[in-house]
């Protein structure tokens, strides 16, 4: 894939942009196009980083012992979600850490750190060129039907632009506001590239696609937005090339959900990540309707994720003037929904410009922040802001929950291509105006997920549940049912009563002792409701692994002196870890080999993929001289059948306390030469250090000592008088002393 010029590969901008064909349509407004397009071919990600989730309750000290035997070095912690940035040490590979540590017992997830990149009658003089909002031939979505109904949104309805920021200030000397976005209502937000509270644009993406949602409108001044009445809450995740990371897409989603966003609107994309997953299904879950693009790879380019998270997300395929499907448009049956993305490459509608989308936006080429102009852009970048926009006023009107405000645009859509829901349309055209006026009495049903563990131990109780929506306009009764359909056996019923627009949650217990080991499907059913004609969404199924349920434990460190002195209290430490499936208690018993005895032994209980230090004190009294081997023992534990690792031995010298003696056998003084000749021996064969008395106790100097030559070269004239003497002093002997000879 592409950023908007080609040089990066990064979360794509999913944007079609042309440059160089401005015209002057008005003396102070000039109508640009950029074409440069950004299509996925390829997924990028950031060099020498990956992601870690380690799993709930796992302690800091295990993650750094984890990280530290790796030699992984953390960059950031998600004060979000707590997964971490991990930079991978030198001469190992991003591939190769994900894979260590996607087999480690205490992490929950790894994967690279992948790059998004972004993807692009009111009085407004410049309306009339924006065919893709109203118009009265083809292409746009009946906005001014749309507006006379809701009056533009509401400004207690928040939308985020998550994307490369929006020129929403006056922010020092390098950043202005939009003019025409001086009448829109923003609500702060944050820059997660560079860590502050000032999220301006400094690509043109960001600003563009927050025009198509809430323009300035009815101003007398440039284009219209769809909801122009919204509150914008600028999110910037994409810096000025128009990439980013996982982890700023994912924080940027947490905090839009957390700070009061009714809708995220993403007009970006890469591959599917869990980091990502885990942000949409966050927002999902707490009520935001998130909408993204579909992505700009062509009818047969891989899914675009978020997009492509159909769960928890609209997708969103573009559109030209003749409401065909554009060439670029991503297709596959994750595409829900289709609105106008704009084709630079014709004029259908005759006006003497382009088919793109217009909105203001500074100069997406020279990036110079403070020179506005319209500009044509075009992508599933430009049609995500549609849907967005749309619904924003949906909400406005009162429609409350995600699944609610999908309904609506969804089954107001104009079904456009092969009749119902296709790869290229999805469910088709959106119409504004119809979708604020939804409200047909349906029954409709609607299994969303199906939460299951990953993973699990053959014989445990798996916690299953299976997530339902009422979609439907009337109160229901009905029976969801969980099946695993690998073994075809049915895991439950239970009955379910579910008001109109509501979601539940229906548990269920998975009891694995006769399962076999491998992959299994699970599939959760709705049952059909009298009057229910839509049943495509009455079940949905997700696979978990069973796997052997393993007792292990096993001692991996045993730290000792090497040697020690006869009657010291030595400190031993013996580590163990857990290696297995279950949380265990074990007794670990420290004993010297070589005396037969027995120096202590605790009880430790130790989590699935926890180790534990225990410290000893051996009691050296009485031990003889020599090698001692000692040996921690992990009592074994139920069910436990690799026992290799339950020990591990050292070896410590015992020695005694050695006194040392220092004799010096002679002081010679040569009157000669000035030189203080002293022999001296030491038991030990240490070094001996020697000071020079007068015979009134003072100490000579200054003089300097050779222990070469065991002598003392003194300055001057000066010589010891009669009656000095040398003494030495040693840690453990007694003051040795001889009287200097005069010769």
């Amino acid at each position: 894939m592409r950023t908007i010029f080609g040089r990066w590969t990064k979360l794509v901008l999913l944007t079609l942009v042309t440059l160089g064909l401005a015209s002057s349509v008005f003396a102070q407004d000039d109508l640009h196009v950029y074409d440069a397009i950004n299509r996925q071919d390829r997924f990028e990600r950031a060099p020498d980083e990956f992601v870690v989730k380690f799993k709930p309750g796992v302690s800091e000290s295990v993650i750094r012992q984890v990280n530290a035997q790796h030699g992984s070095q953390v960059l950031s912690t998600s004060r979000f979600a707590g997964f971490k940035r991990l930079r991978v040490p030198p001469g190992r590979s991003v591939e190769e850490l994900v894979d260590i540590y996607r087999h480690h017992p205490a992490v929950e997830y790894a994967e690279p750190n992948y790059i998004a990149s972004a993807l692009l009658t009111p009085n407004d003089p410049l309306y009339k060129y924006q065919w893709h909002l109203d118009n009265p031939g083809t292409g746009g979505i009946r906005m001014q039907s749309a507006w006379d109904a809701s009056g533009g949104g509401s400004s207690n309805v928040i939308v985020a632009i998550i994307d490369t920021g929006v020129a929403y200030e006056d922010y020092g000397t390098s950043f202005k506001q939009a003019p025409d976005l001086a009448q829109t209502t923003f609500v702060p937000g944050y820059d997660f590239v560079d860590n502050d509270t000032h999220p301006n644009d400094e690509n043109s993406h960001g600003t563009h696609v927050t025009g198509t949602i809430a323009q300035s409108t009815n101003n007398g001044v440039g284009v219209a937005g769809v909801a122009f009445k919204t509150a914008i809450m600028p999110v910037r995740v994409l810096d000025k090339s128009g990439s980013g990371t996982y982890t700023n897409v994912a924080d940027g989603i947490y905090f839009a959900t957390d700070h009061g966003a009714k809708v995220i609107s993403m007009s970006l994309g890469g591959p599917a990540a869990t980091t990502l997953e885990n942000a949409v299904k966050y927002a999902y879950d707490h009520g935001v309707t998130v909408v993204a693009a579909a992505g700009n790879s062509g009818p047969s380019g891989a899914p675009n994720y978020p997009a492509a998270y159909n769960a928890y997300v609209i997708a969103v395929a573009a559109t030209r003037y003749d409401e065909t499907v554009t060439s670029y448009s991503t297709q596959g049956s994750y595409v829900d929904v289709a609105a106008p993305g704009g084709d630079t490459s014709v004029d259908q509608n005759g006006d003497q410009y382009v088919d793109g989308v217009l909105q203001q936006t500074f100069n997406p080429t020279s990036k110079n922040t403070t020179d506005f102009g319209y500009w044509f852009f075009q992508g599933t970048s430009m049609a995500t802001p549609h849907v967005s926009g749309v619904a924003a006023l949906v909400i406005a009107k009162g429609v409350t929950g995600p699944d609610a405000v999908r309904a609506a645009i969804e089954k107001t859509a104009r079904d456009r291509g092969p009749a119902g829901k296709d790869p290229a349309y999805g469910w088709g055209l959106i119409d504004a105006y119809a979708a604020l006026n939804y409200s047909a009495s349906v029954h409709e049903l609607s299994v969303t997920q199906i939460v299951a563990p990953s993973t699990v131990l053959q014989g445990d109780n798996a916690s299953v549940s299976v997530n339902v929506s009422n979609l439907g306009t009337f109160s229901e009764s009905f029976t969801v049912t969980l099946t695993d359909t690998t073994s075809n056996v049915l895991l439950g019923s239970q009955s379910v009563n579910l008001a109109a627009g509501a979601l539940q949650s229906v548990p269920f217990t998975w009891n694995t002792s006769g399962a076999t080991l491998g992959s299994h499907t699970l599939t959760g059913q709705a049952s059909v409701v009298t009057g229910e004609t839509n049943t495509s969404n009455n079940s949905s199924s997700t696979t978990s692994t069973v796997q052997s349920a393993v007792h292990d434990v096993a001692v991996t460190g045993l730290n000792a002196p090497a040697s020690a002195t006869v009657g010291d209290g030595v400190n031993v430490q013996v580590t163990v870890a857990n290696t297995g499936t279950f949380a265990e208690s074990t007794t670990v018993t420290l004993t010297d080999q070589t005396a037969g005895t027995t120096i202590g032994s605790q009880v430790s209980n130790v989590s699935i993929g926890a180790s534990n230090v225990l410290s000893f004190t051996w009691n050296t009294s009485g031990a003889t001289l020599g090698d001692h081997l000692l040996k921690a023992t992990a009592s074994t534990v139920t069910g436990e059948t690799n026992t290799g690792d339950n020990a591990l031995t050292t070896t410590v010298n015992l020695h005694q306390v050695v006194t040392e003696v220092v004799t010096i056998t002679s002081a010679t003084y040569r009157v000669k030469n000035g030189q203080l000749k002293v022999n001296a021996t030491d038991s030990l064969g240490s070094s001996v250090t020697l000071t020079l008395f007068s015979s009134s106790g003072g100490v000579y100097g200054p003089m300097t000592y050779n222990a070469t030559t065991n002598s003392f070269t003194f300055s001057g004239n000066r010589q010891p008088d009669p009656g000095s003497e040398v003494r030495v002093t040693s840690s453990n002997g007694p003051t040795n002393t001889k009287p200097v000879t005069r010769q």
